[in-house]
């Protein structure tokens, strides 16, 4: 098992750009050559069993059990207490996607794509399946039909209550959350780390910055910077505790600050930062955080908005099904970049530049006017 974290190899954005659209050319090219109802079955078949099947073996974790080599399905079976025959099935839906192998004597093999599944793996991404795959999140989509009709999250038709707080209110359905975040984080950070320009800027605030895991990495990367971890007094007690911050070693360039970023965030940063936090709020209460961070800037102070930001056009775009995702859960929405001038000029804020980053974040970069 892998024991110290390997760092992704990160392309430049341009590169990581042109991959995803010559995947979406492909696609549309094989949607011309066969019968619309072929490519729609096609769609629905191949995308609902490749969630199923890596949802499932995440949970139950399949990957795991093939760190030492290739086993049958039996002796799967036998370690993680399921039916041979039936795994055999599930494994089976996924080796042509390249998530596991199997071989001629019948057994299954690790496959560079399974890796990533293992719970121990640096750049695990095990934990956001489990969150997707979760028995309590997956119906909630089967409401996407309602939510559409009514404009109201699957969370408040079924629970009448917000996203954040019904979430909180369940360890279980918490602790598969924070997890799915870290490991998003995981995965993306290095990529935004790498693409933000933090030149000029002495010190930062990461307003509602989890733990510290991007602050911690951009820390590291800036030597003189100083930072300010802004989030919830739970939440910063855990980070005092221990976290990545500690672990980088850059504790003693760091403040740890509880509060709510509906009220008041630390004031006299040359910058400030939120990562993934306005998309999940509806145009009102964005605006009021944002307002908030407003009050605490100088002029001339940089904001910068760690986002997916979708795209014009018709190619493939991860912030478009985030977008539906928050649809369903929060309220919130993924937004353009003319989405973003609008809302940050209404704050007090003028937008500069969309970088993007090869990841499914771009940094939005605005200045306070």
């Amino acid at each position: 098992m892998s024991t110290a974290a390997r760092p992704p190899r990160i392309p430049p954005p341009a590169i990581a750009a042109g991959m995803q659209r010559a995947a979406g050319g492909l696609g549309r090219l094989r949607s011309r050559l066969l019968p619309p109802p072929v490519t729609l079955l096609g769609l629905m078949l191949d995308g609902f069993g490749a969630a199923i099947g890596i949802f499932t073996v995440a949970r139950l974790g399949i990957a795991d059990q093939l760190e030492d080599g290739p086993r049958t399905a039996e002796q799967l079976a036998a370690a993680t207490g399921c039916d041979a025959g039936a795994l055999r099935r599930l494994l089976r839906l996924l080796t042509p996607s390249g998530i596991f192998a199997e071989r001629r004597d019948g057994r299954f093999a690790m496959t560079r794509l399974a890796r990533p599944l293992c719970a121990g793996e640096p750049n695990s991404v095990r934990d956001w399946a489990v969150f997707l795959g979760a028995p309590w999140h997956w119906p909630m989509w089967a409401d996407v039909a309602e939510c559409v009709r009514t404009g109201r999250t699957a969370i408040e038709t079924n629970t009448g209550t917000g996203f954040f707080e019904w979430i909180g209110s369940d360890p279980e359905y918490a602790s598969t959350f924070d997890n799915a975040m870290t490991c998003m984080s995981t995965i993306s950070d290095p990529a935004v780390v790498a693409a933000c320009d933090l030149s000029g800027v002495g010190s930062l605030v990461d307003v509602a910055g989890g733990q510290g895991a991007l602050l911690a990495a951009l820390l590291v990367a800036n030597p003189t910077l100083r930072g300010v971890l802004f989030d919830q007094a739970e939440v910063i007690e855990r980070a005092r505790e221990g976290g990545p911050l500690h672990h980088a070693g850059v504790m003693s360039r760091c403040e740890l600050v509880a509060g709510s970023f509906f009220e008041s965030v630390p004031g006299g940063a040359d910058a400030y930062l939120m990562k993934w936090i306005i998309h999940d709020w509806e145009e009102s209460k964005a605006a009021c955080i944002l307002g908030v961070c407003r009050d605490a800037m100088r002029p001339g102070t940089r904001l910068l908005l760690v986002e997916s930001v979708i795209v014009p056009g018709n190619a493939p775009d991860p912030g478009r099904v985030i977008d539906v995702a928050m649809l369903v859960l929060t309220g919130g929405r993924e937004r353009t970049r003319e989405d973003f001038a609008r809302l940050l000029a209404r704050c007090g804020f003028a937008l500069r530049q969309v970088r993007p980053t090869a990841s499914p974040f771009s940094i939005v970069e605005a200045v306070a006017v």
